[in-house]
């Protein structure tokens, strides 16, 4: 087919999809808000409109299937969050009285929406593994990502300097501690610690994407000595605690937040890699492969993440307001957003806590541990070995660690600047949770690649059952649930909890490198029999070919 009709049969069932999508919504929206007994036609147009959509999806596969596949995978994804939205409508209209239209008439046409939503999103999905299987897929597919990369690392990039000249900009306007100019101080912090992040990852994004379009390679990881990141970290929370504690030059401290959220990540992923050092050049990440996955940690994981688990967050809160009859009677949207900013007046101390364990404690992790562990999959092409892909999975689980202290550091500012460098400090150790979780999934992912994929579902539990149970504690001591917390005061509570958890991630510092070290000998004595071989050549889906 020439490019000019594909051109317009790609138009044209971008029109008829986007035509059949509106009637949908339209139809059942309308069927929605009339009265019982009538309103029978605009089920008939929604009908229609489902048939038109699944017709102009059609069109855009006929004329370009690749283009159809990956777009058709990011409606899928965008297609099971609204079921999950539509469902909670769905959930909270019968117990509702809203005004104008019959609430449980309306709740069966959010469900059918949400069944839309899903089906939708099914058969999108089933479209791209079943283009998966073409054999030019795989090159197609590395080439998008490449592309993904440098457009995702501009993004980030720009974002980062946008970030870099605001909090600059109210770093220059902070004129003490206390005072009127204190929310321009607090911005600084917040904006400095993002702005880091994010330049850093939108750089190393497009770096490597632009290096794996023009086949560049990648040269071996030669970790830096761990004493460097620690002291730049005690030198960045040291300063800027005395600049807190003097409230002298102010301004300045923001710097030191973005200093010392970036630093503990490295440490441990510098001390971590030292266990491999004396294998065979083959066998080594790259500094590609590595700097990849703390970027995808950052910046790719914590987006995916961190939307999937608001909503949830949302949704076990509305579910739990719900069911004890705190949205009983709300007529409107207003009432229905007032009740559920002051959910904790609704649901009392356990009300609070059952929602919050079941969405911290145990979907957060579900999510979290899948998407850091992801970014190893998409090194597939580089034939990682069991400790190859542990490392990748600590860099990018102290990538997302990076992104978390940021965001603890922040609020730990805005309740209290005197108070900010223990939470930097302890939640920068914390980092190590997630650099050893990640890294377990990460193993599981070698498995996965070898077919063992009962293996890499029981690593996978294993690493969220150690994200959960950290979370749980967490939650559990703040809320005096566990009884040896009960009777301690606010500010005991804060410190007993801070030395239990440093504790913890002291001994998990220590278990990386004891796993690290023990995958690194296994991995020895595998390549001691072996001829030398040269390291991998062939392009992975994001970086270029390895090198020595």
């Amino acid at each position: 087919m020439r490019l000019f009709w594909r051109w317009v049969l790609l138009i044209a069932g971008f029109c008829t999809g986007s035509v059949g999508l509106f009637m949908v919504i339209g139809g059942l929206t309308s069927h929605a808000g009339s009265t019982p007994g009538s309103g029978g036609a605009n089920l008939v147009v929604s009908g229609i409109g489902a048939a038109l959509f699944v017709a102009g999806w059609l069109l855009g596969a006929l004329a370009f299937p690749a283009f159809t596949a990956f777009s058709g995978l990011l409606c899928a994804f965008v297609g099971a969050l609204s079921a999950m939205s539509i469902g909670l409508v769905a959930i909270v209209l019968p117990r509702a009285r809203p005004r104008g239209f019959d609430a449980d008439r309306a709740a069966t046409d959010a469900w059918v929406g949400a069944g839309f939503c899903l089906l939708i999103g099914a058969v999108l999905f089933l479209n791209w593994l079943l283009w998966r299987r073409r054999t030019s897929a795989t090159k197609t597919t590395r080439s998008v990502l490449h592309a993904t990369a440098v457009v995702w690392g501009v993004v980030q990039f720009l974002s980062g300097l946008l970030m870099a000249f605001a909090a600059t900009v109210s770093m220059i306007q902070v004129r003490g501690i206390n005072g009127s100019t204190h929310a321009n101080l607090e911005s600084a912090v917040l904006l400095a610690g993002l702005a880091a992040i994010t330049l850093g990852s939108g750089t190393i994004l497009v770096w490597h994407g632009t290096a794996a379009s023009a086949g560049a390679p990648s040269t071996r990881f030669r970790p830096p000595p761990v004493w460097v990141p620690l002291v730049l970290m005690v030198l960045a929370v040291g300063g800027s605690e005395a600049l807190i504690q003097t409230d002298t030059a102010m301004g300045f401290m923001p710097l030191g937040q973005a200093v010392a959220v970036t630093m503990p990540g490295l440490a441990i992923l510098a001390l971590v890699s030292r266990a491999g050092e004396g294998l065979r050049a083959a066998a080594h990440s790259t500094w590609g492969e590595l700097l990849l996955m703390v970027a995808y940690g950052a910046s790719a994981a914590t987006v995916i993440a961190g939307t999937i688990n608001t909503l949830v967050i949302t949704a076990s809160v509305i579910v739990a307001m719900t069911a004890n009859g705190s949205l009983n009677g709300v007529r409107n949207y207003n009432q229905f957003s007032n009740r559920l900013g002051h959910a904790s007046d609704f649901l009392g101390t356990t009300g609070q806590l059952v929602p919050l364990l079941v969405s911290i404690a145990i979907i957060g992790p579900l999510n979290e541990e899948f998407w850091k562990g992801f970014g190893v999959r998409l090194l597939r092409g580089h034939h990682p070995t069991a400790y190859r892909a542990f490392l990748w999975g600590i860099a990018s689980g102290v990538g997302f660690g990076a992104t978390e202290v940021t965001q603890y550091g922040f609020a730990a500012f805005a309740r209290s600047p005197y108070r900010w460098w223990d939470v930097v400090l302890l939640r920068g150790a914390a980092s190590s949770m997630h650099a050893l979780a990640s890294g377990i999934v990460g193993i599981g992912w070698f498995y996965a690649f070898a077919g063992r994929r009962m293996r890499f579902l029981g690593l996978y539990l294993v690493a969220v059952g150690l994200h959960g149970s950290w979370n749980a504690l967490n939650v559990l001591t703040a809320a005096r649930v566990l009884p040896p917390f009960k009777s301690l005061s606010e500010h005991d509570l804060e410190i007993v909890l801070e030395i239990v958890l440093a504790g913890i991630a002291v001994a998990i510092v220590f278990y990386l490198v004891r796993l690290a070290r023990r995958l690194s000998d296994e991995e020895a004595l595998q390549l001691e029999d072996l001829p030398p071989v040269a390291p991998p050549g062939d392009a992975p889906f994001i970086l270029g070919p390895a090198a020595p």
